[in-house]
Order: C-alpha cells, then structure tokens, then sequence
C-alpha cells in the first residue's frame, strides 16, 4: 500500500503523485473507452456517446467533491486556517486551495451518483435521446470505474474497516487510516501501523466488479430500457450495506440511531429502483 508513489521535485514546487489519483484516472480511462466500443456494437452515435461520458465524469467528479468538502468543512477551514498562521504565502495558499486536490484523496461516491443520475436525463433530454437507453450503456461501467476507485480508496488508505481478529490489513504512519485513528482512537494502532482492520475497500471492489459482469450480462438480454440501470441501483444498494457493516471510519458517516446515512441511501436507492422498474417495464420494452 503506497499512497504516494512519486515524489517531485519541479521549479520550486515538492510534486506528489498520488495512487489514488492514478486509480481514479484509469478507472475514467477503462469506463470511457468500454462504454465507446458498446455504443459502436449498439449503432449508436459515438461522437454524443462520448460527449456525455465527457460531461458526465466532470459533473461526477464535481458532485462526489463537492459532498466530501461539505461533509469535511471543518477540517478544510482548520487547515487553511493554520496554514495563514504558520506558513508563507505559498504555503497557505496551498493549504487554502485543498479543496480542489482531488489527486489526494476526497471523493464521496454517493455524490457523484446523485449528480450523474440528476445529469443523465437531463442532458438526453436536450440532444433528443432517450434517457433509460443512455443510463443502461452507461451503467455497467459506473460500476467498473467505482472498482477502480475503491482499489485507490485502499492504497490511500481511506474509507478503512473495522479492527479484526482475523484476517486483516493494516495502515502504515501517513496513510489517512494512521492519521485519523492517531487523534480519535489510538488504541487501533500497533507502533507505526494500525492494528489489523477488515479490507472493506477490497470488499466493495469485488462487489462493484462482479456488479459490472452482471451488468454486461443482463445488457445484452434486457426486456426494458432502463432494466440495467434498475438492476445496478438494487446492486449497488445491497453491497454497500453489506460493505457497511465492516466500516471503521465511523465520525465520518454521521450515525443516526445506529444506521449510517449510507446505508440509508442506499435503502433509497432500492426503494428507487422498484419504482422505476415498474415505471419502466411497461413504457420502454425493447423492440
């Protein structure tokens, strides 16, 4: 687990590449271009294919930000803060301009999903296309590109589980799994490592890579524009409150009597999903 692969020294300026950054990006990379080669073998218009898949990412990529900020506030303000303090004009300007360094780790998926859902109608609405068609290509690689994401989530070690006595993996100083439980549970560290903790990242990757084979599968045999987006909304929902039940970040999930607001989303998504799969079912058969 490496959550900076490179260091860089450039003009002045210590560069970091970050492995979260490059899983993010491939995972764009890998969904883009799979969901390309569908719309070829489908016949569809390639050229809007790939602009929607364009604005979608950049309309994701901004809503899953923009949740983490919100959801991190105080912490965001903190740091630029005691950066205006203690450091030069570089520096806090730096420390004031986090929000932006996505490259780092901070992205909350259910933000992304919620802006690509609210984006996706609208923006087949105004090119004239049918909005259940382009979720059902699109879906099956959300689901890919989230696998690649939760594979960074690991090697930044965020998004962690809880301490195991059984097989685990364990965060070294400077993972963001070290630095959180150094301030609000040091009983979960073993000298500059913290104790074993499940691999919830792993298990949700798995989750979202099965979830896109089945997406591809059931693609090619659906009875109903919008069948794969339904099927991924109930997927999705019941891995991530399977998922849940192994997170150990709990000051960042924001309990309400003992449920996480994800797992309360995600309770909404199924309930989303049933109604759309009967909404859909008898408007938009394939012919």
């Amino acid at each position: 687990m490496h959550p900076i692969l490179y260091r860089l020294h450039w003009f002045g300026w210590d560069l970091e590449v970050h492995s979260y950054g490059l899983w993010i990006a491939a995972g764009c990379v890998a969904a883009v271009a799979l969901t390309l080669r569908r719309a070829r073998q489908l016949g569809e218009d390639v050229g809007m294919v790939q602009e929607a898949c364009l604005w979608m990412l950049c309309v994701a990529m901004l809503g899953a930000r923009l949740l983490y900020v919100l959801t991190n506030a105080p912490q965001f303000a903190r740091a630029c803060a005691d950066g205006i303090k203690t450091q030069s004009a570089t520096g806090a300007l730096w420390e004031c301009t986090r929000v932006f360094h996505v490259w780092e780790g901070g992205l909350v998926f259910y933000g992304g999903l919620v802006a690509g859902l609210a984006f996706v109608p609208w923006w087949a609405r105004r090119h004239g296309l049918s909005a259940s068609r382009l979720a059902d290509l699109l879906a099956p690689q959300v689901a890919l590109g989230h696998m690649f994401g939760r594979l960074g989530c690991y090697a930044a070690g965020c998004c962690w589980g809880r301490p195991t006595d059984g097989h685990g993996v364990s965060f070294p100083r400077g993972s963001l799994a070290w630095n959180e439980l150094a301030a609000s549970n040091p009983a979960a560290l073993a000298g500059n490592r913290t104790v074993a903790l499940y691999p919830v990242q792993l298990y949700e990757a798995a989750g979202a890579l099965l979830l896109f084979v089945g997406l591809s599968w059931l693609a090619n045999r659906k009875r109903y524009h919008g069948q794969v987006l339904v099927a991924y909304l109930a997927g999705y929902a019941l891995v991530r409150l399977i998922t849940e039940l192994f997170r150990g970040d709990v000051d960042r999930r924001f309990l309400v009597a003992g449920i996480s607001t994800s797992q309360l989303i995600a309770v909404g998504m199924l309930a989303l999903s049933i109604a759309l799969a009967i909404t859909l079912r008898n408007r938009r058969k394939v012919a």
